[in-house]
């Protein structure tokens, strides 16, 4: 006799659960369960999260057998087995233990939004149009590349993903998003050509942020971007004092005072024994809203495929004969649709009036941030690419 041996995924549930959303994965099985079940649910308390070992057996001469053996183990039919284990031809050797091969199936069970997790992503939608603030910032985003993003979460397979809890819908942070267009607004500040932002502008509007690249020392922007930009920025104020900057000191209400703006940005550097930056406390003047996509958008299942992980992790001389380690992971498909809104905070301060059309700043840090830098993870290999749908200003 002639064996194969196969891994099938399964929850980790109580059974109960089972005739509502199944046990082991099974390719013919999934819809039942996915169109009730927003994705988050299955990714986090429903995930296929270990696995059953077991063996099939086949006479030497029965090719026909072992292709289909090996034709339901690919394409995850669980049926065909269980069918298989009640007619003692195949048998169940380990139970409950870590997935180890078949983690790309499990995922598989995830990568679906159904109708459940559709009626939610309209209803919030609607929600945040009804409640919008009229004067607010809004644009409209299409993925051209898959989106990951919250592959910092903790997960079974080592690469989480972002849902919102409880309902179970993949979503974009806010902080995310406020993390990405100020990241925008600070190059554009930088980068010497004829747009109005500037960092003081970036720290009113953003919030003030401590451990901005301008702040480091020396060595840790050394060629970079950020290289230089503090002693111009000094120069700058030298030359002549900046306004907004001088309203913001006010606002700040600092004790002691500064005694000049160059003294002040001068203690921001952490090696300077005064540092100042621990008693600033400033929120910013704007407020980022959670983006969600259509309900037209899906999941899907995305892969890794090193080959020198013993290179990488051990040092080891690389070779043609090393066998590459997949890792999957799940992504936001390409074609998904993002709304995205800002508004004001609800404060009449005075450094308003440097800022009459923060309406065209946010949509040109937007466009940056579309064109060069992308959203969520992996930015500098493609991902988290869009494209503006909507005009400026609306």
């Amino acid at each position: 006799m002639q064996k194969i041996d196969f891994e099938f995924p399964r929850r980790a549930v109580p059974g109960y659960l089972h005739p509502f959303l199944g046990d082991h994965y099974d390719v013919h099985q999934m819809s039942r369960y996915t169109n009730d079940t927003p994705p988050g649910h299955l990714f986090t308390l429903y995930f296929h999260g270990l696995a059953d070992i077991g063996r099939s057996e086949y006479e030497y001469q029965d090719k026909q057998r072992k292709r289909q053996i090996e034709r339901e183990k690919d394409a995850g039919n669980w049926s065909f087995f269980q069918e298989d284990i009640n007619n003692n031809r195949s048998q169940i050797t380990s139970q409950f233990v870590p997935i180890k091969n078949t983690k790309h199936l499990a995922l598989k069970a995830v990568a679906r939004i159904g109708g459940a997790a559709q009626a939610m992503l309209q209803a919030l939608a609607a929600r945040q149009e009804a409640v919008a603030d009229p004067s607010g910032w809004k644009k409209q985003a299409e993925l051209t590349a898959p989106l990951l993003t919250g592959t910092g979460n903790p997960h079974p397979i080592e690469n989480g993903f972002a849902f919102l809890l409880p309902y179970g819908i993949p979503y974009l942070a806010a902080s995310g998003f406020k993390g990405v267009m100020r990241k925008a607004a600070e190059e554009l500040a930088i980068s010497g050509g004829s747009s109005p932002w500037t960092l003081f502008l970036v720290w009113v509007m953003f919030g003030f942020d401590e451990t901005c690249p301008l702040l480091q020392p020396k060595d840790r922007v050394k060629g970079s971007m950020w290289e230089g930009v503090f002693e111009r920025l000094i120069e700058t104020i030298k030359n002549a004092s900046d306004l907004i900057l001088a309203d913001w000191l006010k606002a700040l209400d600092l004790d002691p005072p500064p005694v000049s703006q160059k003294a002040w940005i001068r203690s921001l550097r952490p090696q300077n024994a005064d540092d100042r930056r621990p008693n600033i406390h400033w929120q910013g003047l704007l407020e980022f809203e959670d983006a969600f996509p259509d309900a037209q958008a899906q999941l899907d299942v995305d892969i890794l495929n090193p080959h020198h992980s013993n290179y990488y992790q051990r040092g080891e001389t690389p070779h043609d004969a090393e066998q590459p380690k997949p890792v999957f992971f799940l992504v936001l498909r390409e074609g998904a649709t993002f709304v995205f809104r800002i508004r004001r905070r609800h404060t009449n301060h005075a450094l308003w009036r440097w800022i009459p059309d923060w309406n065209s700043l946010l949509d040109e840090a937007f466009n940056y941030a579309c064109d060069w830098l992308g959203f969520g993870a992996k930015t500098a290999t493609g991902y988290g690419a869009m494209k503006v749908t909507t005009p400026c200003n609306q």
